[in-house]
């Protein structure tokens, strides 16, 4: 009897294949892999530029003198001659600039969402509290779309608000009333039993 030393044409063609369809099979998954990755990595840098966005805008709320806005613009005057303006009228993002007090920009910021549609604002007046809410609302295109919110408020400075500390007599300690001396004994007691 004959022995053989090689392969048939058909034990070949199952291992080129095999082979193939393994290849295949990782090259697609590594593909999924990767737009996966950019799409994560495209998310993270949009919340950082949102965090960005949200601290400035709160901080600039805070210290503002007065809230005004015009279209796309968003025009918050400082206490110090100078105003800061928060333009939505760029596509993918907003920009910041301050300016003084004769229109010279002296710094300009730009917060740019790779997956984002054109940001609203909107000015609010809260009856109540004599403030204003701004919000800034925009759509991150992600699967599935995401409607994001920025929110500050503002109030008007008032003079009286130094006024209304504590009472200047503090003898808040020796008038204390009998419950509360006994509340803190008690208190002071188990303490000790607990040590």
């Amino acid at each position: 009897m004959m022995r053989r030393d090689g392969y048939t044409l058909l034990e070949i063609l199952l291992v080129l294949t095999l082979t193939s369809v393994l290849i295949g099979s990782t090259v697609g998954l590594l593909s999924i892999i990767r737009k996966s990755d950019q799409r994560s990595t495209i998310e993270s840098l949009d919340r950082r530029e949102i965090r960005r966005l949200a601290d400035e805008l709160r901080h600039d709320v805070e210290f503002a003198s007065s809230v005004k806005h015009e279209g796309t613009m968003l025009i918050l005057p400082m206490e110090n001659d100078r105003r800061v303006l928060y333009d939505a009228k760029l596509e993918p993002g907003i920009t910041r600039s301050i300016q003084s007090s004769d229109g010279k920009t002296i710094s300009r910021d730009l917060y740019l969402f790779q997956q984002s549609a054109p940001a609203n604002w909107s000015v609010t007046e809260a009856e109540s509290s004599g403030g204003v809410l701004v919000r800034c609302t925009f759509l991150l295109k992600t699967d599935p779309p995401r409607e994001m919110k920025i929110e500050a408020a503002w109030r008007e400075a008032k003079a009286d608000t130094d006024s209304e500390s504590l009472p200047e007599n503090d003898e808040s300690s020796e008038d204390a009333s009998p419950e509360t001396q006994d509340d803190a004994e008690k208190d002071s007691s188990e303490s000790e039993a607990i040590t």
